[in-house]
């Protein structure tokens, strides 16, 4: 096995659409409640512009326990207690992975509801307030999936790139068996399923991309 699950407290605030920071708050309010003398909030944001014109946000940065860090330039996540993760997209998940020094991670969605992720990780559900121009959450993975993702993760070393011939002839062959049962994944619930189980890098996007051209009927050289 390779995975590098996540195994502390995680959180999640589906904010979606609301202007009221009512699950910005309560994502906040979590991560700090679970920090311990001598820890240090790491707060995680796409970009260090979405600190702007947000009283939370800035208010926690100008915080001596507060370290902010961005989601460009893909450097490696580190902390030394919670991380309070911002506006986080399902294909950000993989970040979180593996973190040395992470104690709890409480995450402010974006876009997504993060539902099967969250579900795999047993994640609490601090607040949820959907909003009709964000899509709702994707279908949960059927045991057919489930039992080829795992076969897939139990045989690659998901640390590698997942283009590299041997993971991509394992995972294409476990998918066109699932295309042959009917029972592909949504793309988004691929992603998930792969970031909560340790995938790593790009490989949950990447497996999500191939799940979508499989189900388009594509053929993917392996």
């Amino acid at each position: 096995m390779f995975e590098s699950k996540i195994d502390c407290p995680v959180a999640i605030a589906d904010e979606l659409g609301s202007s009221k920071q009512e699950g910005e708050a309560l994502a906040a309010a979590w991560a700090l409640d679970r920090a311990k003398q001598g820890d240090r909030l790491t707060m995680w944001v796409p970009l260090k512009s979405t600190i702007n014109n947000n009283r939370i946000l800035s208010y926690l940065e100008s915080q001596s326990i507060v370290s902010v860090t961005t989601g460009r330039g893909g450097n490696s996540l580190r902390a030394s207690g919670p991380v309070l993760a911002f506006y986080v997209h399902r294909e950000d998940l993989s970040r979180f992975n593996n973190v040395q020094g992470m104690t709890a991670l409480s995450v402010v969605t974006s876009m997504h509801t993060l539902n099967v992720w969250g579900e795999e990780l047993g994640a609490e559900v601090l607040f949820r307030k959907q909003n009709s121009e964000f899509p709702s959450s994707v279908a949960p993975i059927s045991d057919a999936a489930r039992e080829e993702l795992e076969r897939v993760t139990s045989r690659n070393n998901t640390n590698n790139h997942l283009s590299s011939r041997y993971e991509k002839k394992v995972t294409v062959e476990a998918l066109m068996r699932l295309r042959d049962q009917g029972a592909l994944p949504e793309p988004g619930a691929a992603i998930e399923w792969a970031a909560a189980h340790g995938w790593r890098n790009d490989n949950p996007k990447i497996l999500g991309e191939w799940v979508e051209k499989i189900a388009d009927g594509r053929t993917l050289r392996h």
